[in-house]
């Protein structure tokens, strides 16, 4: 009887996360959980005016890059 149980609710859990809702706005709960789940630490890239104030000497890059990473944003390559 467990066996069946199991399956059932099985069967019910992956309909419920793979039905197109409109609460979600058609968007499945599974789709849903897929975009949102991130893959490593939130990545960010610097602005034309955070560059040009690198480039001037006004903000010191390896400065900003530590202070990020306190913060666990790392910065990408805009190159």
């Amino acid at each position: 009887m467990d066996g069946q149980l199991q399956e059932l609710l099985d069967r019910l859990m992956d309909f419920a996360n793979h039905s197109h809702l409109w609460c979600n706005r058609g968007w499945t709960p599974d789709e849903l959980h897929k975009q949102t789940v991130r893959q490593g630490p939130p990545l960010i890239s610097l602005g034309p005016g955070i560059q040009k104030a690198i480039a001037d000497g006004e903000l010191d890059f390896e400065e900003l890059r530590r202070e990020l990473a306190k913060m666990g944003i790392r910065i990408i390559d805009s190159n």
